[in-house]
């Protein structure tokens, strides 16, 4: 008997006082993950605080060449007509009073035979309402006789300024018109010197009366429109320093801010323009840029680039909230220099004593996605 109770005692003692394995991971909470010491020893873990360093908030930002909205012109009728000839094609240069097309229509003709007959008009009444006029004051007709013929007088009078600036509107000359000359041929001019952009209309075809014909555009004043993240708005100013380059180009252009945009998009962006130091005729508007807009040196917090990781489209980081529990924040950052990245923490954050994971942060967020599938 004390044999066996000597065999039991042995085999009890042989065996491992602990056989239990550690779980990986001791507490569930969105955005948090708990590990063990071991495990955060085998990830390597590391921690830091910001650090504030003086750093040229040099701001890197893409957009296009563009050109304001009064060198962009579109050409139509005011009275639509038929085109009846025109040398231009789209990418042609034009100068300003330059024809652009001829154009065609019956109602150029009414309209100029309706002011003729406007002009006799008046001029009947007019000299009527005169003579009328000089009777009144020897007391010869009756008042409303004088009366009709003012009325008249203005009626005529009023057709015949109206008339006149519909001329003017399809460039005829209402001079000419008065002696005889009828056209029915009108001519489109340049109001600018540039380039047409696009032509909507063939030789024979009817273009009515509003609908664009040609666009014009002057690239003499091409801008730098750029697009900045609302949380980058603070260090944009006028007058900041920009340097862009072109797609598929090495060369550095210059430009200057002049504008800053007083409306959030939906992305949660704003327009800035920019100025060109030096144009280039050889520019077009639509070319995509890459830019730097340059600023003053700031004191910024800042931490290890490393410490930073993308997740879900959003610049996140760990924050530790103890030696073995670690919350996953999303972050806004700026620019980066000498391997620290500008962070901005949440309001929750004391930035001053929060304690950052600056090395391993790669491998907690992939200990959270395990941790969430399962």
């Amino acid at each position: 008997m004390k044999k066996i109770i000597s065999i039991a005692l042995v085999a009890l003692s042989c065996q491992s006082p602990d056989t239990r394995q550690e779980p990986e991971v001791v507490a569930h909470v969105p955005n948090r993950i708990a590990l063990t010491a071991a495990q955060r020893q085998e990830a390597a873990i590391e921690v830091g605080r910001l650090e504030t360093r003086t750093i040229s908030q040099s701001l890197v930002a893409n957009g296009k060449l563009d050109v304001p909205p009064q060198q962009m012109v579109s050409i139509s009728l005011p009275i639509g007509g038929f085109l009846k000839s025109t040398d231009l094609l789209q990418g042609s240069r034009v100068k300003k009073g330059q024809v652009l097309a001829n154009v065609e229509s019956l109602d150029y003709v009414q309209l100029q035979q309706d002011y003729r007959e406007a002009v006799s008009q008046y001029d009947y009444a007019h000299a009527d309402f005169l003579r009328q006029s000089e009777l009144a004051r020897e007391n010869v007709n009756a008042q409303k006789t004088l009366q009709q013929a003012k009325r008249e007088n203005d009626l005529w009078e009023t057709k015949v300024a109206g008339l006149r600036e519909k001329l003017h509107l399809l460039n005829i000359s209402p001079a000419e018109v008065e002696r005889g000359v009828i056209t029915r041929r009108i001519e489109l001019r340049s109001p600018l010197n540039g380039f047409v952009t696009h032509i909507n209309g063939n030789i024979g075809k009817f273009i009515p009366a509003g609908e664009p014909l040609f666009e014009l555009i002057d690239t003499e004043h091409l801008h730098v429109e750029l697009t900045v993240f609302e949380k980058d708005l603070p260090f944009v100013h006028t007058g900041q320093q920009v340097k862009f380059t072109l797609a598929n180009e090495t060369r550095e252009r210059e430009a200057e801010v002049y504008l800053i945009g007083r409306e959030i998009m939906p992305d949660r962006t704003v327009r800035i323009h920019c100025h060109q130091k030096k144009d280039d005729p050889a520019l077009v508007p639509g070319m995509f840029v890459r830019a730097r807009i340059e600023s003053e040196p700031r004191q910024l917090t800042c931490i290890a680039e490393q410490a930073v990781v993308s997740y879900e489209n959003k610049n996140v980081l760990f924050v530790a909230l103890s030696d073995l529990e670690f919350e996953l924040v999303e972050v806004e950052t700026g620019p980066a220099e000498a391997g620290c990245r500008v962070v901005y923490l949440p309001e929750k954050f004391d930035a001053a004593t929060a304690n950052i994971v600056v090395a391993g942060a790669y491998t907690l967020l992939s200990k959270m996605k395990n941790q969430e599938e399962d």
